[in-house]
């Protein structure tokens, strides 16, 4: 079997993501890739539509942890730089910086959580034709809002930590990006199941950080065995 289809399945449907994700320990374990050409960023889409989707499980409460998004320490808080974050409210939320301003959207807050362990999908939805940045949580939007345009970031795409600061203790599966509307199939992103047009594709089941699409965009985990 192709090793970068580890702990996926083929059906005629297609690939399905199994297993429950990659664990990170909250103390200093996280997956990168450099990204100079922000060809896994918003400003770096090819077409008008850039979608992020994830699983993500949060094991305790935690404060100002870094989920997963596009790194901004090499360029300040610039253009295109986006994190899901756990802020010490105990809320999950999205930081993320247009060419204009930062907005924090509200994912789920303290009272809307889930027990732990806390699992939900995530998918954020930007079109560069309305300029919408849309937010759903489980297949439920949260939020949708006008935002401004977006300038390329040049920095790493990261899972687990902030570099190894700010890390993130749960696990994290099924991440991909898209450049295309994905909202239609959002109940094939939540089952783990192949839509079609992934720019990049990790399952990361069984510490396997590689790309599954034929895009070679790998990660290179930091402090997992």
């Amino acid at each position: 079997m192709n090793p970068k289809l580890l702990l996926c399945s083929k059906s005629q449907g297609g690939i399905v993501c199994e297993g429950s994700g990659q664990d990170f320990d909250g103390i200093n374990q996280y997956a990168t890739i450099d990204d100079p050409l922000d060809e896994l960023g918003i400003a770096g889409r090819i077409g008008n539509y850039y979608a992020l989707s994830a699983t993500v499980t949060l094991d305790v409460l935690q404060d100002r942890v870094y989920i997963l998004g596009k790194d901004n320490i090499t360029q300040g808080a610039n253009s295109g730089f986006f994190v899901l974050n756990v802020d010490s409210g105990d809320s999950v939320y999205l930081y993320i910086v247009d060419d204009s301003n930062a907005k924090n959207i509200s994912i789920f807050p303290k009272a809307d959580l889930p027990p732990y362990p806390r699992k939900f999908h995530f998918l954020m939805q930007y079109n560069d034709l309305t300029n919408n940045l849309s937010c759903y949580v489980d297949g439920l939007l949260k939020d949708s809002r006008t935002v401004g345009t977006y300038s390329a970031n040049i920095s790493e795409f990261q899972l687990g930590a902030d570099r190894g600061t700010r890390p993130f203790d749960g696990q994290i599966k099924d991440v991909r990006i898209f450049h295309k509307d994905v909202v239609a199939d959002l109940q094939k992103l939540i089952d783990g199941k192949e839509v079609g047009g992934e720019v990049a594709w990790w399952c990361l089941s069984n510490s396997n950080f590689n790309d599954i699409t034929d895009n070679g965009y790998d990660l290179t985990p930091v402090n997992i065995p």
